[in-house]
């Protein structure tokens, strides 16, 4: 009796390798959706009708994975993403709504989204006349006194802050300036790269327009 309790923990052990994986590889696969800009979506539902199939996986694995997926499919297929949340609250049987902002810790980074929604708001339209915007850049640079972390504000710092706000749009607005047009689109999909580059962003960014605009 007790060899085939160890026959079973042996087969369940293997079985949950195999599931592991499976899910790696389903994730090198959505990096390459991602890379190439992939939107068919009978692909995109492939890849999640696979994820959602994967069994003896641990639930917060499968998730961060479904997840990256989901984001990127929100960005060109809203109600494809949706409906699938849907399945996976069904298929997880957890409260979505309240995972959804907590899971997507994983994938987005607060100032980014910030600094993001600032760029691309009509309230900020105005600041793509280079004359106003220099005066912008000299007023936030004049009221400024100490530098903050990037990537230590909160969603809530960032709400209750209008100079982190001003900042973090000031960032965005250097990327979009200095990189190339792909890399720059590709960002948001790549957090890690983000908080890279939010340990120094703010510094390159006064430098690089002070040096810009002779200050």
């Amino acid at each position: 009796m007790k060899n085939k309790y160890k026959n079973l923990e042996n087969a369940l052990i293997a079985i949950g390798e195999i599931s592991e994986k499976n899910l790696e590889d389903l994730s090198n696969n959505i990096d390459e959706i991602i890379e190439n800009n992939i939107t068919d979506e009978r692909t995109i539902s492939l890849i999640y009708d696979s994820i959602l199939s994967i069994e003896f996986i641990d639930d917060d694995k499968k998730r961060k994975v479904f997840y990256k997926l989901s984001n990127y499919c929100q960005s060109f297929n809203k109600k494809l993403a949706d409906d699938y949340n849907e399945i996976l609250e069904e298929d997880l049987n957890y409260d979505n709504e309240e995972y959804w902002y907590d899971d997507l810790e994983y994938e987005i980074v607060p100032w980014y989204e910030e600094g993001m929604k600032q760029f691309e708001s009509n309230e900020k339209k105005y600041l793509k006349s280079n004359v106003k915007f220099k005066n912008y850049f000299l007023k936030i640079k004049k009221e400024v006194n100490t530098l903050p972390e990037l990537n230590e504000l909160s969603k809530e710092d960032l709400q209750c802050n209008r100079m982190f706000k001003d900042l973090t749009y000031l960032v965005i607005r250097f990327f979009n300036e200095v990189m190339t047009e792909e890399d720059f689109n590709d960002l948001k999909y790549r957090p890690e790269r983000i908080k890279k580059y939010g340990n120094k962003a703010l510094k390159d960014m006064f430098e690089y327009y002070s040096d810009k605009y002779k200050i």
